[in-house]
């Protein structure tokens, strides 16, 4: 049955609007999934990376996922392909790069319809997958169908919001059959009346019926028009830190009970966040933004195979490369699409070489983003109801649209996508598409757009940004999906994401005013 799977994966796959050869590279033997070890990737939705081990009064916030990181590998410049949940868990599992599409759609593929995800090849290989998601969008996803076992926590219609999927995880753990995968996503960090963890000494308003899922941004305006804007922010950083802490409690009840069920020795554990938060660096408090604020994100590694401990690696690194290297250390083979590179040369179990590679990232067809090397950033964003993201002291807020660039440049071949058109180059129109290029080295908080003072820079990112943003239009062009259920759509309207996910809708918001959990 097995060799009649994998015939059937192997074989080539035409899309509507392309031609492109999905397969397997049949590299494993039928018996590797018995040499293979057990998959515990913990993504902690918007985490962002420098609020682990964050110390205040002599402890710190994390002391669980600090003492994985002292056993394991930590990676400090590992970057995600977006600044939202959605597109960025499909390149995880996917080890593809994110595809804009008609996201208003259950079947939505931000990657093509056709890819073949790690927890599916895994299970062609005897593994158990399982998924097991928190109070969020990602259980309804397109890439939640493609695990054998789903577990998916719903909001009651009052009262507190639920946990993380945490007693569902030890249930599994418990009685799982080996070898598993398993992947625990929660998206509550989004929040700040979580577990009625509001610190009121701090003067956070009381939580009600209507308000238990209030967003930090919305928390903010109302404690900067009472305490002033310094003291707003660092009581939103504290009360962030102590969610923080309130998950890392949840990853060592999970790593405690994997050594009572005597599975710790034969598991990899990955500890990271399919984007981070951006805490008034361009905004108050905000994601689906493209900076490195909210596109870098933690990567902690363990593997009980390898010989390395304690060790912090500033390789930068990728999204995409998870799929890749579970599927090598798992000893099965990978789709042929997948764009990432395996990390196990990084943690010292291969004897192959990793390159470092530009990020692409992508918040839709007019938000998109290039991270080249040499610290260079080409971010292109659509402007909308004349919205700035740069607080006072930024030099951000040079305003050069894409036509224009493109015309001073000479780059007018380049294709574009139908909303950097919509606009044409009427500053603060409607599809108006801002162009911003950064010297990470010089600038690593994003803060002076350059693209004024070093248009050839800029624009020399320009093509392969956005030749990537067009060949991935293509891979999923023709796509026809089924509409979401109402429920489906609160959800989305609830957690902010709708006027990111549906193109037509009225309503969009600027990022820190919920448009993008």
């Amino acid at each position: 049955m097995r060799n009649r799977l994998l015939a059937l994966v192997g074989a080539s796959v035409v899309l509507v609007g392309a031609c492109a050869v999905i397969a397997l590279e049949l590299s494993a033997s039928d018996d590797s999934a018995a040499r293979g070890p057990n998959f515990l990737v913990i993504d902690i939705d918007v985490l962002s990376w420098d609020h682990i081990g964050v110390v205040r009064d002599g402890v710190s916030n994390t002391p669980n996922i600090d003492a994985l990181a002292r056993r394991g590998v930590r990676f400090t410049n590992a970057f995600s392909h977006s600044g939202w949940t959605l597109p960025a868990l499909s390149s995880l599992l996917s080890g593809m790069l994110p595809s804009p599409a008609r996201a208003n759609w259950r079947s939505v593929p931000w990657f093509p319809a056709s890819a073949h995800l790690m927890p599916e090849i895994l299970g062609y290989y005897g593994y158990s997958t399982a998924a097991f998601f928190g109070y969020g969008v990602a259980g309804s996803s397109p890439f939640s169908a493609r695990f054998q076992h789903v577990y998916v926590r719903t909001p009651p219609a009052s009262g507190p919001i639920p946990d993380p999927p945490t007693e569902d995880v030890l249930t599994f753990l418990d009685r799982a059959p080996t070898p598993f995968f398993a992947l625990v996503h929660d998206a509550n960090m989004h929040h700040t009346y979580l577990y009625n963890r509001e610190d009121v000494a701090e003067g956070f308003p009381p939580p009600t019926a209507s308000e238990k899922d209030l967003l930090y941004s919305s928390v903010y305006a109302h404690l900067s028009a009472t305490q002033g804007e310094a003291a707003a922010q660092e009581a939103i950083r504290r009360h962030y830190d102590r969610m923080v802490g309130y998950y890392d409690a949840a990853v060592g009840t999970i790593l405690d009970r994997l050594e009572e069920d005597g599975l710790a020795d034969d598991t990899v554990v990955v500890v990271t966040s399919d984007h981070g938060d951006d805490f008034f660096e361009h905004a108050n408090v905000a994601h689906g933004l493209l900076y490195d604020s909210t596109i870098r994100v933690p990567l902690i590694v363990y593997d009980p195979r390898a010989q390395m401990s304690g060790q912090e690696l500033s390789t930068v690194v990728q999204y995409t490369d998870l799929a890749p290297t579970l599927l090598e250390r798992a000893g099965v083979p990978r789709a042929q699409d997948m764009v990432g590179q395996s990390l196990l040369p990084l943690l010292g179990l291969s004897a192959g070489a990793y390159t470092e590679g530009p990020v692409y990232a992508m918040t839709s067809p007019c938000h998109v983003a290039w991270r080249a090397g040499g610290g260079r950033k080409l971010v292109l964003r659509q402007q909308e109801d004349g919205d700035e993201w740069f607080p006072a002291g930024g030099l951000n807020q040079v305003h050069v649209t894409l036509p224009d660039f493109l015309q001073a440049q000479g780059l007018t071949d380049l294709v574009l996508p139908d909303c950097a058109m919509m606009g044409g180059g009427e500053l603060g129109g409607r599809g108006s598409v801002l162009v911003e290029y950064y010297d990470l080295g010089a600038d690593p908080g994003e803060r002076r757009n350059l693209v004024d003072v070093a248009p050839q820079d800029a624009a020399a990112l320009l093509p392969p940004l956005l030749r990537t943003l067009d060949e991935r239009a293509r891979a999923v062009a023709g796509t026809v999906g089924q509409p979401l259920s109402g429920a489906e759509v609160e959800a989305l309207r609830r957690q902010g994401y709708w006027g990111l996910v549906d193109p037509t809708s009225a309503s969009r918001h600027a990022p820190g005013e919920g448009a993008a959990p």
